[in-house]
């Protein structure tokens, strides 16, 4: 009876405790864009919970079983909820007075699956830059992920924000599914420039995780893995912040009730172990 007490009252605890720590929410944050020079016309501040857009990807799978993944992203639209927020996001070519670019460069390595298909990320950076005039040229340093995003034109771009605190990565592939694939990244300790403080402007401390969803689109040149082998990858991506949630009534109420219990359980023991003694 005494062991089924501990038990019980350790599932107790732990469900609390998993309650408390690792639940997040995604969060509504504060864009302006009137701060930086970004625009001759500014939207000025515009609150949003999602920044989407369209990647381009290398993607190097090794016969042992491990990949690399490097990947430029280029931000086309804000959205709060599903409606689409007003910006000045623009793309190379347009009028670099009235528009800007904002682009990610992503990096990813881990472990697949070749016979499901599935990706494990094992570690992971993300960075996040402003483009105010619109002359940032994209490209690869090799044909081969490992070697990373090549950036030209980069002389007046704004780092905005970063992480190389990677929690966890998982996607999955099917060149013959309609549905070819998909990924999700999670990073932690998300960290803002004093120029991105400017551009992401509440919450203040802002949100430390960010989570990039997206789906493959279209691989170029896919064929069985017999040796290292890069492929190219199209398709688009989304980003949302978030932070740690304040813990529900109920969680506190179980945490509290498993202190309670604790204490009593102790309590009980010491008295019995002072009769004995006696």
């Amino acid at each position: 009876m005494e062991r089924f007490k501990q038990t019980a009252l350790g599932a107790v605890l732990a469900v609390a405790s998993l309650g408390l720590a690792g639940t997040a929410h995604a969060g509504v944050f504060t864009i302006d864009d009137s701060q930086l020079d970004l625009s001759t016309i500014a939207v000025g501040e515009r609150q949003v919970d999602r920044i989407t857009g369209g990647y381009e990807e290398l993607l190097t799978l090794d016969t042992d079983g491990s990949f690399d993944a490097a990947a430029y992203w280029n931000v086309g639209q804000y959205f709060l909820g599903g409606t689409s927020v007003s910006n000045r996001l623009g793309s190379t070519g347009d009028d670099g007075d009235l528009f800007y670019g904002l682009y990610a460069v992503f990096e990813s390595s881990g472990n697949y699956d070749a016979m499901t298909g599935e990706f494990t990320g094992t570690t992971g950076s993300i960075a996040l830059y402003l483009d105010p005039d619109l002359n940032t040229t994209f490209g690869f340093n090799s044909n081969d992920a490992a070697d990373g995003v090549a950036l030209g034109g980069t002389g007046d771009d704004i780092l905005v924000g970063w992480s190389d605190i990677f929690e966890r990565g998982a996607g999955s592939f099917d060149p013959d599914s309609d549905d070819i694939g998909s990924f999700a990244l999670i990073f932690n300790e998300w960290m803002l420039s004093d120029e991105g403080k400017q551009f992401f402007t509440s919450p203040d401390p802002f949100y430390m995780n960010v989570r990039v969803t997206g789906q493959f689109d279209f691989i170029e040149g896919f064929e069985e893995v017999d040796q290292r082998t890069t492929f190219e990858v199209v398709g688009s991506a989304d980003a949302r912040w978030s932070g740690q949630e304040v813990p529900e009534p109920a969680m506190l109420l179980l945490l509290g009730t498993g202190l309670v219990l604790l204490g009593f359980v102790a309590t009980r023991r010491r008295r019995r172990e002072t009769g004995l003694a006696a």
